[in-house]
């Protein structure tokens, strides 16, 4: 099973969508059709299996079926599965297991009162926070429709509710056994709106004690009805659409609050009924409203939304919280001036690497209640990256938001956080940016508020920087341009937007093994090449990086396939290895070229590989049964350790050019090159040379015994041919 999880959001946003599948109907078939048929686009279901065990309560014998319909016998074709058939009616919903059969994953959950559901799904397996997930819909589902096959078959054995009016005293005993059992409140107006049946589970919501008090008074006069955004009281809409509309089923949940009672979340759908007598009267017809309480599954889902727009370190708003507003704001402004301040934090590495993560959230939390301090109510503070903060001021010049950096900026100089036996301080670069009514793209002033904060870190750091205005907006206005070459690099074969591949031979030092080719990237716009250190950085800002990669990878295929004997080598970035989604969009795009992933090196840096470093192995693992093999970039300099090059599942170790080349002159840089060599050699693992610009250096590394060389002495980049 996948140990992959989803991002809160997507899961919310799933979930609320086969909710909302589930809906009012009074046919259980058809709410299990729908429900069925919804999970089955969403999920991208083959088909879903339905074994339905004895249920004497509803009168239900064993039954299989499926939707769509299937030519073959599941049960037959899936001999482990057909102890499910026979087993008791399930007491609680719950995923049961992960079956992997011949043709499709199958994921079978107990659902109860009703027996068990298979999912059939192709291709790839669910995630395992997708799996979890879907218990709560299907735990939805399965109450609903418990509900509406009991009051089917109540209402097949007793008389309709519309043939109450016949004899009241007579048949109230009768709806009692029909609606005594359900879950959801069931009440029974007159055309005097007075109340005269209520089952017990609108007792329960009324707050009213069997026989204390009895249902005689209007039914506004027991609750009241209002929306849950506004709180605007819709007690008496009920009514009036009920009479103009025969029946009122609102889109949206309502808030439900009874007489000294805490208020609960409900589904409401109030039904005309009308008497069916020949002498039947316009009056003698009556309306039944249902109440189905949600609360729980509200709240789930209040909490999956406040996640997917929150930081839950130091509870203010993320990236995706803060975007949101701020485009809002600056888009839509066309009076008020604001101002953006953007605050990236100094030293914040030192303490991560000296007191640990704990150290490290410590920090980020006191700071960012010392923010929260400084800042009034109507402005907004989010935590947009690692150690990156900012600060939406509204209705404010330029002089306020400069003397709150500045208050801010001399708060954390003052910080200081005892941990263990370290006493650690930070320092913040900050950048302030007006933002005017004529300013009307929030990338613009984001950009004038981010080279502010980044000429406050060239200028010596722990500063304020104000944003240059006007004159330097053609400055941004390019780099932001960016974006768009990328977008359109991306998705079309234009000359003016292109990416271009370049190759650079990796050469083997002995005849044992064959050559690679690494594969580099450029970017071609109006015949003029672009190196990668001027678009990356934007594109790694923009969450474009990992589109990028999954680019190149795809070309590095096209480019095997007309080069079968070509090993190539593909460098991944860091924000691809810590994107789920961006991991399993590169694990199936391997998968579906089976023989060209034999000649694919996948390039990692350790830096980005021990981030991540569980999730890291578990798809270097994965893949390498494909025939992927591994490299480790870049090893030698910062966070670089045998211990972390022990874990790691890879072939080849390409040591940092800063050592290679000076290694004819310092002899420090030879000592490190021999043993990380060595090292490498015990691990049966090889290595490569980076950097190698001369004849001497190459000789040099020859002597060492590294494996591979690559550099400028042995072939400079160019251009791949692809087609």
């Amino acid at each position: 099973m996948n140990s992959n999880t989803l991002d809160p959001y997507n899961l919310f946003s799933l979930q609320h969508e086969l909710i909302l599948a589930i809906g009012t109907f009074n046919n259980s078939e058809e709410l299990f059709r729908k429900f069925s048929l919804r999970a089955i686009k969403t999920l991208n279901l083959k088909r879903i299996h339905i074994i339905q065990s004895e249920n004497l309560d509803l009168e239900v014998n064993n039954n299989y079926f499926s939707i769509p319909p299937s030519s073959i016998d599941f049960i037959q074709e899936n001999n482990g599965l057909v102890r499910y058939r026979y087993s008791i009616t399930p007491s609680e919903t719950r995923f049961i297991e992960e079956i992997k059969c011949k043709r499709a994953y199958i994921y079978c959950f107990a659902v109860k009162d009703l027996g068990y559901m298979f999912f059939e799904r192709r291709v790839k397996p669910f995630e395992a926070s997708l799996i979890q997930a879907l218990v709560t819909p299907i735990s939805r589902f399965a109450m609903s429709y418990a509900n509406k096959q009991q009051l089917l078959l109540n209402i097949k054995q007793k008389e309709t509710i519309e043939n109450i009016s016949q004899n009241l005293e007579q048949d109230k005993l009768k709806f009692e056994t029909i609606l005594g059992a359900i879950n959801d409140g069931v009440i029974a107006i007159n055309n005097k709106k007075r109340i005269f049946y209520a089952n017990k589970s609108a007792h329960k919501f009324m707050n009213i004690e069997d026989g204390i008090s009895s249902l005689d008074r209007k039914y506004y006069e027991y609750f009241r009805l209002s929306n849950l955004d506004d709180d605007v009281d819709i007690t008496r809409e009920l009514e009036l659409l009920a009479i103009q509309e025969k029946k009122w089923a609102p889109d949206k949940p309502v808030r439900f609050k009874a007489n000294n009672a805490p208020s609960i979340i409900c589904e409401i759908n109030v039904q005309e009924i009308r008497d069916q007598r020949w002498n039947a009267k316009p009056s003698d017809h009556y309306h039944v409203i249902t109440f189905h309480d949600i609360t729980e599954a509200h709240k789930m889902e209040q909490v999956l939304a406040w996640q997917a727009l929150h930081d839950p370190l130091t509870e203010i708003l993320n990236r995706a919280g803060f975007d949101r507003q701020f485009d809002f704001e600056v888009e839509n402004n066309t009076t008020e001036h604001h101002a953006l301040i953007y605050m990236d934090l100094d030293r914040f590495k030192h303490v991560n690497d000296i007191g640990g993560h704990l150290a490290g959230d410590k920090v980020l939390k006191q700071v960012s209640d010392l923010m929260q301090q400084e800042i009034r109510d109507t402005d907004i503070l989010a935590r947009i990256g690692g150690d990156e903060f900012c600060i939406l001021a509204k209705k404010c010049d330029l002089k306020y938001a400069k003397d709150l950096a500045d208050r801010i900026l001399e708060k954390i100089m003052r910080f200081r956080l005892q941990w263990k036996e370290n006493i650690f301080s930070i320092g913040v670069s900050i950048g302030v940016s007006e933002i005017r009514p004529i300013d009307n793209d929030a990338n613009t002033v984001f950009f004038r508020a981010d080279e502010a904060c980044m000429r406050s870190k060239q200028n010596g750091r722990n500063q304020v920087s104000l944003a240059h205005q006007f004159s330097d907006d053609k400055l941004y206005e390019d780099k932001i341009n960016y974006i768009s070459y990328i977008n359109k690099s991306l998705s079309t074969d234009e000359n003016d937007f292109k990416f271009v591949l370049y190759q650079q031979k990796i050469k083997s030092m002995s005849e044992k093994e064959k050559d690679h080719v690494e594969i580099l990237l450029r970017m071609n716009y109006q015949n003029k090449i672009i190196q990668p250190n001027a678009f990356l950085p934007t594109a790694e800002r923009y969450g474009k990086i990992s589109a990028i990669d999954l680019w190149v990878v795809q070309n590095a295929f096209e480019y095997i396939k007309k080069n079968k004997d070509m090993d190539v080598n593909v460098n991944l970035s860091g924000n691809t290895l810590s994107d789920d989604k961006a991991m399993e969009q590169l694990y199936t795009l391997i998968q579906q070229h089976p023989v060209e992933a034999k000649s694919l090196c996948l390039e990692i840096t350790e830096t980005s590989a021990i981030t991540n470093l569980s999730k890291c192995i578990s798809f270097m693992e994965k893949t390498r049964e494909l025939g992927v093999t591994f490299a480790l970039d870049d090893f030698g300099t910062g966070l670089s350790s045998f211990g972390n090059l022990k874990n790691l599942p890879v072939k080849y170790l390409k040591i940092d050019g800063s050592f290679i080349k000076d290694i004819c002159e310092n002899k420090i840089d030879q000592i490190v090159v021999k043993s990380i060599n060595e090292a490498a050699k015990a691990m049966n693992i090889m290595t490569v040379a980076e950097y190698v610009e001369n004849q001497s250096i190459l000789d040099t590394i020859s002597s060492i015994g590294i494996d591979f060389a690559q550099g400028y002495h042995l072939n400079k980049p160019e251009i791949l041919q692809l087609h």
